[in-house]
């Protein structure tokens, strides 16, 4: 848990990796597919830890003895795994889930509709954790920045300074493809920065557009790859599907197209009640996204714009993330499962692995454990916390949580 905290603060989102436990009957990912419950009594090198995993999944290829004394099915009928490991802090141990919500659901179509309409009118976040001094930079977290595709040389000196920065997601109102020669500048100019290696073309094109990228457009994209041992500079195409049904047979040719090249794709989902926060729907979307070649990279919980705003009137449910978590990790490849993803004015943290959820009668708010004030004053000596954050004892910062509300009393202090 510590090791995850420090990556997140320290390490490009693109690298960090998914902080998982192999248990006798299957991998669990921390606080969303699965925790530590309890001491066990009998044995203090043992601990119970709590599963995606239920009898039935196993019937058809591994069945499970009844009588096994390692194993026990808790109150929301996954199963607990007797497991030999010290929990380090006993506050770790989250005892047992006991309401399980349906995750069936079904698509309100018009919502999607309309939402998918909103989420390309623009496609720049415009938020940064600390001042840059540069209109067109926005730095997202001390590895990451943010560019406006008309940044000029002014902006990209703020790059040059910045020797943490490793990843820069060019970004354009409309769509990064349609600015592709001011976007091969920049790149030119970001190639004799040693310590930038990856540029992201935030593209929902890619989605909505694939016609746009055509066979010329792919060969320059790929020219702009520098794929080599020394002082390399990848390319990657950012992008963002809002629903499973959104996937389709074009995106799969023009992911592998673009991979021919060494550029690899991702996806950005936002979580959006009633249009996708169904484990079913997730766990749909994880497998087409797989099958296309395009990586599920963050599944947000809240934050994005496009939540700020559909998810004050139709917030997120706690529960339904613990829900996804289990059926994607259960029923999924590994190589399908996203991070879970909290985007916040202070930065991004990971649901209940990186962060705390807590709620004083209706009032939702979010501990930010990987960071403290000498983070963000390690990137600007002017820093000083935003109006309406406060800080706990350990100095961590606590924001107000929007769009997020909790019926399952689980997961949340």
């Amino acid at each position: 848990i510590d090791v995850a905290h420090y990556l997140r603060a320290h390490l490009s989102d693109r690298v960090i990796p998914r902080i998982c436990t192999g248990t006798p009957i299957g991998k669990l990912d921390w606080h969303t597919s699965g925790w530590a419950v309890k001491q066990d009594p009998e044995n203090e090198h043992f601990i119970w830890l709590r599963t995606p995993y239920a009898p039935d999944y196993f019937k058809t290829f591994a069945p499970i003895a009844k009588d096994l004394d390692n194993i026990r099915v808790n109150e929301e009928k996954t199963i607990d795994v007797r497991y030999m490991a010290k929990i380090g802090d006993p506050q770790l141990f989250l005892g047992t889930r006991r309401v399980k919500k349906s995750t069936a659901g079904a698509t309100d179509q018009g919502a999607l509709k309309t939402l998918q309409g909103k989420v390309q009118k623009s496609q720049i976040i415009r938020r940064s954790i600390v001042a840059t001094g540069a209109d067109k930079v926005f730095r997202l977290h001390e590895t990451r920045v943010e560019l406006d595709v008309d940044a000029q040389e002014n902006d990209l000196a703020y790059i040059r300074t910045a020797d943490k920065v490793t990843d820069v997601i060019i970004a354009s109102e409309n769509d990064a493809l349609l600015n592709l020669h001011q976007i091969a500048l920049i790149v030119g100019q970001l190639q004799d920065v040693p310590h930038v290696n990856a540029v992201r073309l935030r593209s929902l094109a890619f989605n909505y557009r694939p016609g746009l990228y055509t066979q010329p457009v792919i060969e320059k994209l790929g020219r702009l790859n520098r794929l080599q041992t020394a002082n390399p500079l990848r390319v990657e195409i950012e992008t963002q599907f809002l629903h499973s049904s959104e996937v389709r047979t074009v995106h799969q040719k023009l992911a592998r197209a673009l991979l021919n090249h060494g550029i690899t794709v991702y996806n950005n989902t936002p979580l959006l009640a009633g249009v996708n926060d169904f484990a079913n729907e997730i766990n749909r979307l994880a497998y087409k996204l797989r099958q296309a070649g395009i990586e599920f990279h963050h599944l947000f919980v809240s934050g994005l714009p496009l939540q700020e705003e559909w998810n004050a009137e139709h917030p997120v449910d706690v529960a339904d993330v613990i829900d996804i978590g289990t059926r994607v990790r259960r029923d999924g490849s590994g190589r399908e499962i996203p991070r879970y993803i909290f985007q916040t004015r202070l930065g991004e943290v990971d649901f209940g692995l990186t962060s705390i959820i807590r709620k004083d009668n209706e009032t939702m708010s979010l501990r930010l454990s990987p960071y403290n004030l000498d983070y963000y004053r390690a990137m600007d000596p002017d820093f000083t916390w935003p109006k309406g954050v406060v800080t706990d004892p350990d100095g961590k910062p606590v924001i107000v949580l929007r769009g997020v509300q909790d019926t399952g009393g689980f997961l949340v202090f």
